[in-house]
């Protein structure tokens, strides 16, 4: 099935696809020394932020620039303008899929959920500084509560007293409650 196009609400001379796609439309601008410029219509090459979603840069009000994530544009443009306290939600955990039937917006509650449901959450021994693996973990916690010396322990896995604290009273690395 092909994409349907639509106006983005907001910046009249773009539209954004079904598919997540978003292009300029053709115009024509008369600029302010009274030349005429023509531009085609054209789909943009969208850049990545530092967390990886995919953004564009829109130009309004002539020469006026704005940068804004795909997702939200998609969503703006074919649901409906993003509520206060509201996330985009990417529901199949991919950042890069920006078709309408995968986007919807949330709470940060339950984009975070997702997060952890599709194993796109970095935490834990994911972290990449994390010094402590999750079946460290799990023993130093047993062995807390065992009553093993605090100091002990911290000097054993090279951490602080206070990791192994709060550790011990699930401060940290609560999700491993299952294991413990």
């Amino acid at each position: 099935m092909s994409p349907t196009w639509k106006a983005i609400p907001g910046f009249s001379s773009y539209e954004a696809s079904t598919d997540g796609n978003i292009r300029s439309v053709e115009r024509t601008i008369t600029q302010r020394n009274g030349s005429v410029r023509k531009f085609k219509a054209r789909v943009l090459k969208p850049g990545r932020d530092r967390k990886g979603y995919l953004h564009v840069t829109l130009c309004y009000e002539h020469r006026r620039h704005h940068t804004k994530k795909v997702h939200a544009l998609v969503l703006e443009t074919f649901h409906r303008p993003r509520l206060e306290g509201e996330e985009c939600r990417h529901l199949d955990g991919k950042k890069l899929n920006n078709c309408i039937e995968n986007l919807y917006w949330g709470t940060s509650a339950e984009n975070m959920a997702d997060k952890i449901e599709h194993g796109t959450y970095v935490r834990g021994e994911r972290v990449g500084n994390s010094v402590l693996k999750e079946d460290q973990v799990v023993l130093i916690y047993t062995r807390a509560h065992k009553g093993e010396p605090m100091d002990d322990l911290a000097t054993e896995y090279g951490v602080a007293r206070q990791t192994i604290e709060a550790i011990k009273y699930r401060r940290i690395w609560k999700w491993l409650t299952h294991k413990l």
